[in-house]
């Protein structure tokens, strides 16, 4: 149905767009802490030992910070190296999507599935705004697909490989890693009726496999925090959010989880939903039990993981993205399979769907941000190529095509035109460069106004941070450099001489909100940050 020549231009066109995300400046805050965390940690030589601006770092397990640094190792520090790994996992993911797909179900299911996975939102997101989910979804994934050959032909190479995937997932970011495998083949199994596979001691072995890999960082643990460390990583960080331990609470409401999952994995929403309903459906007549040929290994991750997830007492767009690669098999078997008479319907929705993103790109192109011509030349051509085909061709090939042209120029466009104009207002590319052409020695320069990692990252210096006015008077008497806000430099001013070297607009730029976007309320919404020089007297 698509013929070879157009499914690899649709493959290149995706790569071209992520390429683009890779090369944008990373935001502040997660992405900015997370890759300067791994500079540090390559200048210092401490792989197992995490701080941060003279304190200990317990967070978040340490892959994103290992990867992170070996490619710094080979490449060089810069945007594209920090997000390397991550594209590099969700080649990974895509691929093993396509071949967990392909165990079950046709080769065009196969072949929509990672385009699907490709292309929704967050795949697009993840791989440019880079924190641990990459890392996380693309193991999770790459271990189901393992998992699931495993038990279908009982090749040790596949329980091994599944196995050391969980332990990666895992160390991405926690048991997460660990509970989405079990959600998603736990019932799968029971559904089967194969208790003599899920009562057999074999499983433990896979359990040591997990406990090898994850020895490195829990040794680390061990050494820097004691018992408290390993706790914390296999307790208080992902079960401590649902009983109420952990100190990170945000009420975000009973739905917050599920709305997020539906833009996020836009343009493809509708299918998914549509699957999940048709699967369970099939389920509840068939009394809850499967043949050895079906699998509700994608259906019970979804909603096992989905269903866990809407539990925890603090609440984040992005943790729901580990879902994705499940979601997009649901849907292609939908996309695939469409009864031709609800065909006329399905294009009709998906249409409006797509004719929304072209809105919404025209939107961003022509009236957020003032746009080069050439960003309208690739507008229009876009714009083109989605009615020719909507003219052109027919019946599922053409709800695909024209799906994957809009959300592809969507984020296009968002990584070409707009994110680099909204990263106009972090300030901390300009501050390290500002700082490295006028030769300002680093050790002279603070931080009065909060953490700023974005300036660490590209300055590749952890600058300290100043909390008080009686640290600034312990500092020795001369001159010093800082970074502060309008009302902080008024009350140095008080104290000191203070020069004012550099004022750059400021905006929390991961917090984008109507009123920023709208370019005739922008302003009220925009801080000063100011680099200074003050003389200590």
């Amino acid at each position: 149905m698509i013929s070879t020549p157009v499914r690899y231009l649709i493959f290149i066109s995706i790569a071209i767009v992520y390429v683009f995300g890779m090369l944008t400046d990373i935001m502040d805050v997660d992405a900015a802490q997370y890759a300067s965390l791994s500079v540090n940690m390559l200048k210092n030589g401490n792989w197992l030992h995490f701080c941060t601006h003279d304190w200990n770092y317990l967070d978040k397990p340490p892959l994103i910070f290992w990867t992170s640094a070996v490619s710094y190792s080979i490449f060089g520090i810069s945007n594209f190296s920090y997000k390397l790994p991550s594209v590099l996992a969700s080649i990974m993911g895509i691929w093993s999507t396509y071949r967990f797909t392909k165990l079950y179900y046709s080769e065009l299911s196969a072949y929509f599935s990672s385009v699907i996975l490709a292309t929704c939102e967050a795949y697009y997101l993840f791989n440019s705004d880079v924190k641990t989910d990459p890392l996380l979804t693309n193991f999770v994934i790459f271990s189901t697909y393992h998992l699931a050959a495993y038990l279908l032909t009982n090749k040790k190479t596949n329980f091994v490989l599944a196995f050391v995937g969980i332990g990666f997932a895992m160390l991405a970011k926690g048991p997460i890693g660990l509970m989405t495998i079990v959600f998603a083949f736990g019932p799968h199994l029971l559904a089967k009726r194969d208790f003599s596979t899920i009562f057999n001691l074999k499983w433990l072995l896979g359990v040591v496999i997990i406990l090898v890999v994850l020895a490195p960082m829990c040794y680390g643990l061990y050494t820097q925090y004691g018992l408290y460390g390993l706790r914390f990583f296999f307790w208080t960080q992902s079960f401590g959010r649902i009983t109420g331990e952990s100190n990170w609470v945000n009420h975000m409401g009973p739905l917050f989880i599920f709305h997020s999952f539906l833009w996020a994995f836009l343009p493809w929403t509708v299918f998914v939903l549509i699957g999940v309903f048709l699967e369970s459906k099939m389920l509840w007549i068939q009394k809850f039990k499967i043949s050895n040929n079906q699998e509700i290994i994608a259906l019970s991750g979804l909603m096992f993981s989905y269903l866990s997830l809407e539990q925890s007492k603090y609440e984040l767009p992005h943790y729901i993205w580990v879902i994705m690669p499940f979601a997009s098999i649901i849907a292609a078997n939908v996309l695939v399979n469409i009864n031709e008479k609800y065909l006329k319907t399905m294009r009709i929705i998906q249409t409006s769907v797509c004719v929304g993103i072209f809105i919404i790109t025209g939107l961003i192109t022509f009236y957020v941000f003032d746009s080069e011509w050439y960003f309208g030349l690739i507008y229009g051509f876009s714009l083109g190529i989605f009615i020719g085909f909507i003219f052109k061709q027919n019946g599922i090939k053409k709800i695909f095509i024209i799906t994957v042209v809009a959300i592809t120029s969507l984020n296009l466009l968002l990584f070409t035109h707009f994110f680099p104009k909204v990263l106009y207002y972090q300030p901390g590319h300009f501050y390290a460069d500002y700082i490295q052409k006028n030769d300002i020695p680093k050790n002279k320069v603070y931080n009065i106004k909060g953490w700023d990692y974005p300036t660490d990252f590209y300055a590749q210096y952890e600058f300290k941070n100043l909390n008080s006015l009686e640290e600034v008077h312990s500092l020795p008497k001369g001159k010093i450099y800082a970074f502060v806000n309008e009302p902080m430099m008024e009350y140095y001013k008080t104290y000191y001489d203070v020069k004012v070297l550099l004022i750059r607009p400021f905006y929390h730029v991961s917090k984008l909100t109507p009123k920023f976007l709208n370019p005739a309320t922008r302003e009220s919404t925009i801080r000063k940050s100011i680099f200074v020089e003050i003389y200590l007297k």
